[in-house]
């Protein structure tokens, strides 16, 4: 089995994911379980994991208020 390196970006993009949802299951009352479905099934997910949010400037709190905006049928 091959060692994955771990890196900043793998290392800032796991913390921003976990942010996210954290952010979600406190503003939507919602379990992290359900929070973890409604992000991993989200575009923002796909975003996120393809390094469009790779700098420290971007706010988990804007992501969220735009995932519950642009993508409402998750919830």
């Amino acid at each position: 089995m091959e060692k994955k390196e771990v890196t900043i970006d793998y290392i800032y993009r796991e913390t921003l994911e976990e942010n996210i949802v954290e952010y979600l299951v406190e503003i939507q009352k919602i379990s992290s379980r359900r929070a973890m479905d409604i992000y991993y099934r989200s575009m923002l997910a796909s975003k996120v994991a393809n390094g469009m949010y790779d700098t420290g400037d971007v706010d988990c709190k804007s992501l969220v208020m735009e995932l519950i905006e642009n993508e409402k049928d998750l919830f």
